[in-house]
């Protein structure tokens, strides 16, 4: 999804007419040079307001917000577009990240909680990992959840708990389904997604509030600049 930035040609063609002498080349290159100086600035405000609506952790915003939003303009329609060309980022990418127990099995409630969108949430299953299983050479460190369902009859190698009588296992010592039991499948966590949040909420809300004034503003100096003359 795009937010988009475009100009009254009605109203900027009054200034064309007053403007007689000029070309419709230049009169309109100018233009668009006006919508360009407002489209920068409101994308500025823009990209400040998601970074804290997202709930990104301090000093990433360079990293998790400019790098990836972009600007692109059109000088036949005088209009200009600020989107993002990034989802989700793994959630140790965002503020107040903290496991709360390790090694226990999130079934019921989760383990892992975040302060994405500036609202705390603990997440449904979730769990955080620290080494690889050095019997199995599988899982990893990082932060993940297990998926609603039972279609995973083992339990996911960041969970095991070696030693423990209660984790039936095979013949060859791998762990097995024990009676009643099944897990979800296992996903890593991510957060907000910089794509969506860009069109909502407070960062939409900046966008409606200072897009318009900008626009009227600057595209007006460039071509009053060019009536004086």
């Amino acid at each position: 999804m795009k937010l988009t930035l475009s100009g009254d040609l009605k109203n900027l063609r009054s200034f064309k007419n007053l403007a007689g002498r000029l070309s419709d080349e230049k009169w309109k290159r100018e233009a668009h040079r006006g919508v360009v100086d407002a489209a920068r600035k409101t994308k500025t405000a823009t990209q400040r307001a998601v970074y804290k609506q997202s709930g990104f952790k301090a000093g990433t915003y360079q990293a998790n917000v400019v790098a990836h939003t972009r600007l692109s303009t059109d000088e036949g329609s005088l209009s200009a577009r600020i989107f993002a060309v990034r989802g989700g980022q793994p959630i140790d990418e965002y503020r107040g990240l903290r496991v709360l127990s390790r090694g226990n099995k999130p079934m019921t409630t989760g383990l892992v909680k975040s302060g994405v969108w500036n609202a705390p949430r603990v997440f449904k299953r979730s769990f955080g990992a620290e080494r690889q299983s050095i019997y199995f050479g599988r899982g990893g460190s990082g932060y993940f959840a297990l998926l609603p369902g039972t279609g995973n009859s083992v339990l996911p190698p960041e969970l095991w708990s070696f030693g423990a009588k209660d984790q039936p296992r095979d013949a060859r010592g791998r762990f097995i389904k024990g009676e009643g039991q099944g897990y979800g499948r296992k996903r890593e966590l991510y957060g907000p997604s910089l794509r969506k949040e860009l069109v909502k909420g407070e960062s939409l809300a900046v966008f409606h509030r200072i897009a318009p004034v900008e626009m009227e503003e600057k595209v007006k100096r460039r071509v009053q600049k060019l009536m004086r003359f």
